[in-house]
């Protein structure tokens, strides 16, 4: 259940972050938005962002296609378990008025570990709206055409 204010806010902005979760969660036949997340597969996030764009014409402007350093929580979690990779990649989100959403952080984890995270039990990997923290992770971004 969402609080008025985000009601209002959404509602001008055109977005439903709720009605996209809720098609998300039906597709991945999922129980909850968490269930959904876990199950992405990673690198699905392209995919993600054009089911969505599918299914919801004319609710965001555009998708970019980012690349992204991740973050240092998560360098520190990958290296802990003996991942010694590359940090970096790319990562696709939706756009609205210059806010980024991101309905596919699922697909942007490595090990149960979220590669933009900025807390340390990565919770903000169920969050749509990426944080200005995480933000700071994208390097570049490329607008992608959305039909």
């Amino acid at each position: 259940m969402i609080n008025i204010s985000t009601y209002i806010k959404e509602s001008l902005n055109d977005i439903n972050i709720d009605a996209v979760k809720d098609f998300l969660i039906k597709k991945y036949k999922a129980s909850s938005w968490e269930e959904c997340v876990d199950s992405q597969k990673f690198g699905d996030c392209r995919k993600v962002c054009s089911m969505i764009l599918k299914k919801f014409p004319g609710m965001f402007d555009c998708m970019y296609d980012c690349n992204v350093d991740y973050s240092k929580i998560a360098v520190k979690k990958l290296n802990d378990i003996g991942d010694d990779g590359e940090m970096y990649g790319n990562h696709y989100v939706l756009s609205k008025n210059r806010i980024l959403y991101d309905f596919g952080k699922g697909t942007n984890t490595i090990s149960g570990i979220y590669l933009l995270t900025q807390d340390e039990d990565m919770k903000d990997k169920y969050t749509v709206k990426l944080s200005n923290k995480e933000q700071e992770c994208i390097k570049d971004k490329v607008k992608r055409a959305i039909w």
